[in-house]
């Protein structure tokens, strides 16, 4: 074993290949749970003192044929459950070498023996048993034949019991092909010894003989005599017929189709031709016609005319007219409407209704005084279940075309959403009922141990004594004996008035049925040898022994009443997939291929069906019903290790997929909410029921509780985080601060609404906080402020004075935050936000910053004009020396001036003129914004005004260069006065509104250039000979003010090149208003320069 142990089967080897028996996908380690409900414990079969019954040797027959059933039961768990030794091995990766290396291949079959020689004896018990069970059957029909004893209802029940068992594990045998390549992959060794070789001959013929229990039956003698004595057609006659009655009187549709198992079993041994009694055959091909598809075990099915027509025996002329023998599925598509839930929910939905407004006043009041509110709801409760089942083998049958798998064929891809809805109802409403049925369990049980008891003790003590003393009357001695020793065993305290209400466990309540209808038969002492009745027994005495047979069957289902209801409704087999497994020869399906997972999902994607919200649950029943099975039936700690493993991944898909869609939908809600007043109606939220899934705090699966409420919050506080903290990351233009600030309104309300709605979310200023990256309250570093500033890009924006809005040069095309309807609407409401920035972007500003962020914002902006106003200082230092400033001429006269002024400048120019505007725009427009912000900015504290401090900024850099901006003493004939900025500035105005072509730079030429940088430059400079005080010397050398004087004293219209500059004049003067109404008020506040 060394090179295995080099590798990977370290410690224990055996362990490392049986961890491969469970699925490696996924792969979770989950925390221990327990299952709430355990299989109740069996008591059926007490000693019962039998002196005196008529019937004793039925008895002996009765136990005989329990213990088969219970013996050939035991291999169910074994056979479905079973999982491919072979196939677990050549799924490890680690053991890949083997075929390689000889010494590794003997010890992995070393290893191989090990594992599968213990489940080859279980095979071959299992064929011993099938055969046993042929063989006993056949014992069982002899002495019934040779009249040892009479078969009664209950030998009848327990033989469709019986045949139901055989032909399960016969139809289970066939599809488990792990089976038949694992006994394969053992018979390949060398060395088999010859009693090893000749056991596996035997499994493997076993294994691969079809309907082999089946065959096992057809050779018995009772078959081969069938022809010679009727008696042993006979038998199976009269088996036929209590199945067919059987069939009408049972309230539980598993049990019906046990009993067209049993139909089938029957008509496939013996020829049709010996069954034929009257029109015995024809009602029995009829029930069978009305199921072309059976469930069997778990995912099974089984067609019955396909299984029939396999049979030499069957004769297909036999079917009577207008009985379907559906095998295609062509045929069976035509029962559609019989499988399919969405055909019956009105029906369903009806019985429902009925069923829980009986059975929820019995668990609210606990009183009941009628048995059919009982017997009404096992049956609704029954059915339902059945439907599900149903609907599950016809999917089964009939798979989706176009998939690759056949397990996705027959279930993933084989549910229409309208299925998955009903289905999804179905199992709620089933599920619901199912707690109220279970809620009012003690109150059920006494009123049936009180019924139960007292009807079969009233029916001892008036109908069989009334026959006893009948009897005695007319000298019947041993009619009268035999029903005294009934009643001897079964009354309760004879002698007194009162009763104690007793109910028989269910081995008595057999042997009590079996004595009472043996009595009815023609065979019993209560005929005479003519088959005529007794003097004693009336006609009615008969009518009301069958009565008692009748009813009393029921009593099986009451009398475990919480067992068949967790029997009927346990759903465990829409999760086991072990036969798929096989035919697939895989480990494990994906989760998404697991039904309970499809289930979950699609509530969730159900927007259109908030109805469907409330059972987002429910389908986690099916893994709680499935661990059940493999706790208590299979036995099975790695299917229920599996079952464990996907409900864990289950939980947190489904948790992630509900929280996705609680927030969305909430979203949507918050969005029309926030929308404004002539917008409303634009949005319709669509309607949702998703509080009450957060309330459940204690959600039980596998018997662990799950805080559904905390999972959820966790991932939706992580949803709010990340939708926030994508939004100041795709924050990369200040015109989108009003789109962003409403949609961070629109989460906000969302974290409100789902708030209220149960989820216990963080607080939202908190993820708001983390969301922009304010590590501190306050704190002015944040990511948001950071995308903000780098946002603002005031060198490609120009502003208006008179709309006092900034036109960017640059296109954006806002991209919605979703593909949702409401995202597209709030971007198409922004849409013109794009097209310029304005009081409402600075509105929106002041809305989504903090007081921390907004110092920030408005402190890179101070410096960035600081920064500017130095740069277009030291920019204008090398511009002004190419311009100078003539002696106006024409000053009377519009058209003289403008042609003076043009000749006069029109050729100045400099490199690095273009570079002094775009400065001066930079501050005029950083400038203006201030200003703008500070309107929509309410008052805090001292009310520091924010223009206070552009002005102390300005006036602070006027101050270093004074001589630049201001005179000591105003002298109109002294040049000095006129080479100052305020004075000069005139020029560069003046080019600013030129029509004609303006040379910026060596390579840039253009005209208007006012129109380029926009009104910024001209807040700008106004700014600074405002702050100079040199408004005075301005007005005394500007073109532009004289041009617009003489245009309003001559009231001339131009025309050309003097039209365009006196509009772009009439500009000028306008921004030079908007700035000193911007600057005025800090003037004064100032001293001298």
């Amino acid at each position: 074993m060394t090179k295995v142990l080099d590798r990977d089967l370290e410690k224990d080897p055996l362990s490392r290949v049986e961890v491969h028996l469970v699925s490696r996908e996924p792969e979770i380690i989950s925390a221990d749970a327990q299952i709430a409900s355990p299989k109740n414990p069996i008591f059926h079969r007490l000693d019962v003192p039998t002196v005196g019954l008529p019937f004793t040797r039925e008895l002996q027959q009765l136990d005989q044929l329990q213990n088969l059933i219970d013996k050939t039961q035991d291999f169910i768990p074994f056979l479905y459950s079973y999982r491919s030794i072979s196939r677990a091995i050549n799924s490890n990766e680690s053991l890949k070498s083997v075929s390689t290396d000889p010494e590794l291949q003997v010890e992995m079959m070393d290893l191989y023996n090990n594992l599968f020689k213990p489940r080859l004896d279980k095979i071959l018990e299992l064929q011993i048993a099938l055969q046993d069970a042929a063989d006993t059957l056949n014992l069982f029909v002899e002495r019934a034949v040779k009249g040892e004893f009479t078969p009664s209802c209950v030998f009848y029940e327990k033989l469709i019991e019986f045949l139901d068992v055989v032909f399960n594990l016969d139809q289970m045998k066939q599809l488990k092909t792990g089976l038949t390549n694992d006994l394969s992959f053992f018979r390949r060794q060398r060395n088999l010894p010859p009693e090893m070789q000749d056991s596996t001959g035997k499994a493997q013929f076993f294994l691969g003989t079809r309907f082999f229990a089946l065959n096992k039956i057809k050779e018995t003698a009772m078959v081969k005599n069938c022809a010679k004595e009727p008696k042993y057609a006979k038998f199976f006659i009269d088996f036929l017929d209590f199945c067919c009655s059987y069939h009408k009187i049972t309230i539980l549709p598993r049990k019906q189709q046990a009993i067209v198992i049993s139909m089938v079993t029957v008509l496939f041994v013996f020829e049709t031709r010996h069954l034929t009694f009257k029109d015995n055959l024809n009602q029995v091909l009829t029930i069978i016609s009305k199921c072309p598809i059976v469930p069997l075990y778990a995912e099974m099915n089984f067609k019955p005319f396909e299984v029939l027509k396999e049979s030499p025996t069957f004769k297909v002329d036999s079917v009577p007219r207008g009985v379907s023998m559906a095998t295609t599925n062509d045929e069976i598509k035509q029962f559609r409407s019989q499988y399919l839930i969405k055909e019956n929910m009105s029906k369903f939905r009806e019985a429902f209704t009925k069923s829980l407004s009986k059975i929820s006043v019995v668990a609210r009041t606990g009183k009941i005084d009628d048995i059919n509110i009982i017997y009404q709801t096992i049956q609704c409760i029954a059915t339902m279940a059945s439907a599900i089942m149903n609907q599950s083998a016809f999917k089964f049958a009939l798979p989706a075309s176009g998939s690759d798998s056949f397990y996705d064929s027959r279930v993933k891809n084989n549910y229409t959403k309208e299925d998955l809805d009903v289905l999804i109802e179905l199992i709620g409403d089933l599920k619901t009922l199912t707690g109220f049925a279970l809620k009012s369990e003690q109150a059920v049980m006494q009123f049936i141990y009180y019924h139960v008891s007292s009807y079969i003790q009233d029916f001892l003590l008036h109908q069989v004594e009334n026959t006893v003393q009948s009897a005695i009357k007319k000298k019947e001695k041993d009619v009268a004996s035999v029903l005294e020793a009934i009643q001897n065993i079964f009354v309760n305290q004879k002698e007194k008035k009162e009763f104690k209400y007793v109910p028989p466990s269910i081995h008595q309540l057999d042997i009590l049925r079996s004595q009472i209808h043996g009595l009815t038969k023609s065979t019993s002492l209560f005929y005479d040898k003519k088959e005529k009745l007794r003097p004693c027994i009336k006609k009615d005495t008969i009518e009301s022994f069958n009565k008692f047979i009748d009813e009393t069957q029921k009593f099986y289902s009451v009398l475990n009443f919480s067992q068949v209801i967790r029997d009927a409704t346990n759903l465990g087999s829409l999760w086991f997939r072990e036969t798929s497994l096989d035919i697939e020869n895989k480990i494990q399906f994906p989760v998404r291929s697991s039904l309970p997972f499809i289930l979950a999902e699609h509530v969730l994607s159900s927007s259109n069906k908030p109805g469907l919200h409330d059972s987002v649950f429910f389908p986690f029943e099916i893994y709680n019903d499935a661990a059940s099975l493999a706790i208590n039936v299979f036995n099975s700690q790695f299917l229920y290790k599996e079952i464990e493993a996907e409900v864990s991944l289950c939980v947190e898909m489904i948790s992630f997929t509900f929280a996705q869609a609680f927030f969305k939908f909430s979203r949507e809600s918050a969005a029309a909410a926030e929308l404004p007043p002539e917008c409303f109606g634009q949005i319709i939220p669509t309607p949702i029921r998703y509080s009450l899934m957060v309330k459940q705090s204690k959600l039980q699966i596998l018997g662990s509780s799950i805080n559904f409420n905390m999972v959820t919050t966790q991932k939706v506080n992580e949803m709010l985080e990340k939708e926030l903290s994508q939004l100041v990351a795709n924050l990369t233009d200040f015109r989108m601060i009003p789109f962003v600030n409403d949609i961070v309104k629109v989460i906000r309300t969302t974290h409100q609404f789902l708030f209220k709605n149960g989820l216990l979310l963080d607080d939202f200023d908190q993820i708001w906080r983390s969301a922009r990256g304010a590590i501190q309250p306050l704190s002015p570093v944040s990511s948001l402020a950071a995308s903000i500033i780098n946002a603002l890009d005031i060198g490609h924006m120009t502003f208006n004075t008179i709309t006092r809005r900034f036109l960017p040069t640059k296109e954006l095309n806002l991209q919605p935050p979703s593909n949702e309807n409401w995202a597209r609407l709030y971007t198409r409401l922004h849409s013109q936000d794009t097209k310029f920035i304005g009081a409402e972007h600075l509105e929106a500003l002041v809305d989504l910053l903090d007081e921390g962020e907004l110092s920030a914002f408005v402190s890179n902006c101070l410096g960035r004009i600081e920064e500017q106003v130095q740069k277009s200082i030291d920019l204008y230092l090398q511009v002004a020396s190419a311009i100078r400033l003539l002696p106006a001429k024409s000053k009377d006269d519009l058209v003289g001036y403008y042609s003076f002024i043009s000749d006069a400048y029109s050729e100045v120019s400099h490199p690095l003129l273009g570079q002094l505007y775009n400065s001066l725009r930079n501050v005029g427009n950083l400038v203006a914004i201030i200003f703008m912000l500070e309107t929509e900015l309410h008052p805090v504290g001292g009310n520091l005004s924010l223009m206070a401090s552009v002005a102390q900024i300005i006036r602070d850099n006027l101050l270093l260069n004074k001589n630049l901006f201001a005179t000591q003493e105003f002298e109109y004939d002294n040049v000095i006065t006129h080479r100052t900025f305020p004075a000069l500035w005139s020029v560069l105005e003046f080019l600013l509104c030129s029509p004609g072509p303006v040379k910026l730079s060596d390579t840039l030429t253009t005209a208007s250039p006012i129109s380029v940088f926009g009104d910024g430059v001209i807040v700008a400079a106004h700014s600074l000979i405002l702050l100079a005080g040199e408004k005075g010397l301005y007005e005394y050398d500007s073109v532009v003010n004289q041009t617009l004087k003489l245009y309003d004293v001559q009231k001339i219209s131009p025309k050309g090149d003097l039209k365009s500059f006196c509009y772009h004049a009439s500009i000028i003067s306008q921004a030079k208003d908007f700035t000193e109404i911007m600057i005025y008020p800090f003037i004064s506040t100032l001293p001298p320069l």
